[in-house]
């Protein structure tokens, strides 16, 4: 998603907790995950997977933009979405772990690639939305593992160790 025109200077700590904070009612309205997000100057990326039948991302993401826009209009300076989203359904080929990690990956070095940071750990406008889960970091170690395992569990009603 990107803000119109480009327009920078309105991400900051405080704005991040507001996208988290909406993440988390988005994802719990429409029984969705976000294993990764990332808030860069002008625009973010957002990795967003359903966890059974009424999982509704399209749903989810109208709702998302509507309030992320009334979130951006009292920001310092104010701002507001581009439009049109650029939006990517992943192929099921895409949907393959080591292809889903990829894109994870590639979602996690926006920052390093725009040369904001020379590190993703530095980076502080990223994270993953599962809920149960705050402390899930897609920047750390262990957290294909967990992910998978919190993932198997949520679609599959097992236990997870965490």
């Amino acid at each position: 998603m990107t803000i119109n025109h480009r327009q920078t200077g309105w991400l900051n700590d405080l704005h991040f907790s507001r996208v988290r904070e909406l993440l988390c009612h988005t994802m719990a309205r429409e029984n969705l995950i976000c294993p990764v997000f990332c808030l860069m100057p002008d625009h973010a990326h957002f990795l967003l997977g359903g966890l059974d039948e009424s999982s509704d991302q399209k749903r989810a993401v109208k709702f998302f933009r509507t309030h992320w826009n009334q979130t951006l209009k009292i920001a310092s300076p104010p701002a507001n979405l581009q439009e049109q989203a650029f939006d990517h359904v992943l192929t099921g080929a895409e949907r393959e772990r080591g292809a889903f990690e990829s894109v994870v990956g590639y979602i996690l070095e926006n920052p390093t690639r725009a040369a904001l940071v020379e590190s993703t750990s530095e980076w502080p406008y990223l994270g993953s939305i599962v809920a149960g889960y705050p402390a899930l970091d897609p920047r750390q170690d262990e957290f294909y593992p967990l992910f998978w395992r919190i993932y198997d569990r949520l679609i599959n009603d097992a236990e997870v160790d965490d």
